[in-house]
């Protein structure tokens, strides 16, 4: 008997202890992504500044130094300063849902 489960909610350890065959022997699957082209920049058009410590936009300006959500050492987020990004001609490319009034 076979179980599937989307497996792209699981990583690591997790995904390798549920897949092992002398475990539980679970067949993982995630279904397949859309990849079709968006309008938005791909993440290699953020150039990586300082080992990674800050990106340069497209435009040229620099991020806030890098910051982890707590407990979540293996994600690192960047923000960039509104005033920046809220009169920027290639806005929508980045960040769509930004408003004039965003923070």
């Amino acid at each position: 008997m076979a179980i599937w489960y989307r497996c792209g909610g699981f990583h690591g350890p997790t995904l390798r202890e549920l897949e092992n065959p002398q475990g539980l022997n679970i067949d993982g699957i995630t279904p397949p992504r859309d990849f079709t082209a968006t309008p938005r920049f791909d993440s290699n058009k953020f150039e990586s500044v300082n080992d990674g410590e800050r990106l340069r936009c497209p435009e040229g300006h620099l991020s806030q130094k890098a910051g982890s959500p707590k407990g979540k050492l293996n994600i690192l987020l960047y923000e960039f300063a509104p005033s920046h990004c809220r009169n920027c001609q290639r806005r929508s490319q980045c960040h769509p849902t930004m408003t004039d009034s965003s923070r």
